[in-house]
């Protein structure tokens, strides 16, 4: 018995390192789990049919320049593949803040705020993940707000929508016309009713027009906290794959608000936390170790994505406020990112990503036997798969599931094995080849 135990804790740490080992430099998360759809309160992967969350980061208001649209930069976006393993971006093109530069304000310069969204879109694409576009905004519901998301979105669809990375965040925080009615339960449910709802209709109608699947998340009141005013009256006239964003910080929003998440989870609302801090909600004071752990804890037990708030280096504002949820320490720049030089939410919240990213298991190109590339095809597979090579003889065949058990083994005496795995069910699996060199497969 102890020596079953020996062997199955092994496996299980082989396990844990094999899937360390294959997060590649070049991730291939979108290829692994392609589309993502919504199915009853989850989100789930076009390739498996299961339930999947990530842990990744937002940018700051891409019109806040001096604090961070610097960091709307390739580099970043390869530096946080490569560096941090985040498997998703945020992009959040600053829409009406009235005090910068920003997409409706006379000052701003709409093309220089694209080809920033796009800069990273592309960089995001490029290094295999998914990326959010977020119509960073509190008052987009207003004619000239409108009228910009669906230019803007419809844009945005024609030229990326043919990628399962994209990701469609059409409004980050509604707040209410006059800003001043977020207490009121009945003026916050007519606000989404009257308001928001037809707001996303008009605006996804305008983006299924050219993408008609990928994954689209509605904003929802009192800065994207009252998630249970939508049940009963869901976005659904536009069509389908619609989440809901949740946004909380977690020394200020705490098991209250979890209670009202649970219950858009009860009534079957997909949600999506698109924005979150371990500080208060004006992104300032201490970091909330316990709160924050308890949020994490929550979100994954329901297979909720988070993107943390924010890649930037803000410091102290006119009041002598410290920006204490900035990933990067005050006015160090993309160098401070590249150098480490983080604050101390941003070294927790890598910390916490990598905690929260650590069951993905990502695709690696480098797939070779006594330094012989390996051929495996299909690859997500439903019947059968085809391992082979040109010299090397291929001599065992062993399929282990995330747990470290071993579904299927046999054994071969030539360049060429084809396996049935029809008896299996989706999702990963680990292949092993003559007890020595692995990669990871999908049955899908």
């Amino acid at each position: 018995m102890k020596k079953q135990q020996a062997t199955m804790r092994k496996g299980l740490l082989s396990m844990a390192f094999l899937a360390t080992s294959l997060l590649s430099v070049n991730s291939q998360v979108v290829n692994d789990y392609g589309l993502l759809k919504t199915n009853g309160n989850k989100i789930i992967s076009s390739k498996t049919n299961q339930p999947v969350a990530f842990a990744g980061n937002s940018f700051f208001w891409s019109n806040f320049q001096d604090v961070g649209g610097k960091f709307y930069t390739t580099d970043v976006v390869n530096f946080l593949v490569d560096e941090w393993e985040t498997p998703i971006v945020r992009a959040a093109m600053g829409v009406d803040r009235e005090d910068y530069a920003a997409l409706l304000h006379p000052k701003g310069n709409r093309q220089t705020e694209i080809n920033k969204i796009k800069t990273v879109v592309d960089a995001a694409i490029a290094k295999g993940i998914y990326v959010i576009i977020d119509f960073h905004s509190h008052f987009a519901f207003r004619p000239e707000g409108k009228a910009e998301a669906i230019s803007f979105f419809r844009e945005m669809a024609q030229t990326y929508g043919d990628n399962d990375h994209i990701i469609y965040e059409i409004f980050n925080e509604p707040i209410g016309p006059d800003g001043k009615n977020e207490e009121q339960d009945r003026e916050q449910q007519n606000f989404w009713n009257n308001t928001i709802k037809p707001y996303a209709n008009d605006v996804i109608k305008e983006i299924r027009k050219y993408d008609p699947d990928n994954l689209i998340i509605v904003g929802t009141p009192f800065f994207s906290q009252r998630v249970d005013l939508v049940i009963g009256n869901e976005v659904r006239d536009s069509g389908d794959n619609v989440a809901y964003t949740l946004h909380f910080y977690a020394a200020t929003h705490k098991k209250g608000l979890r209670d009202i998440a649970q219950k858009a989870l009860n009534a079957n609302l997909p949600l999506f936390v698109t924005e979150w801090g371990t500080v208060d909600a004006k992104a300032q004071g201490s970091v909330d170790r316990q709160s924050t752990q308890e949020w994490v804890n929550f979100l994954k037990k329901n297979n909720i994505s988070l993107v943390n708030w924010a890649i930037g280096d803000k410091g102290l504002n006119d009041k002598n406020e410290l920006e204490t949820a900035s990933l990067v320490q005050e006015k160090q720049g993309i160098q401070g990112l590249l150098n480490n030089r983080l604050t101390e939410s941003g070294i927790y919240v890598r910390e916490l990503m990598a905690d929260f990213n650590k069951d993905l298991t990502l695709s690696t190109e480098n797939f070779n036997l006594n330094g012989e590339a390996i051929s495996v095809y299909p690859n997500p597979a439903a019947d059968r798969m085809t391992i082979s090579t040109k010299n090397t003889s291929i001599t065992s065949v062993k399929i282990i599931d995330m747990q470290g058990r071993e579904v299927l083994k046999n054994n071969y005496k030539s360049t060429k094995a084809t396996i049935d795995v029809s008896a299996l069910s989706k999702g990963f699996y680990v292949l092993q080849l003559n007890n020595k060199t692995s990669r990871k497969i999908i049955i899908e």
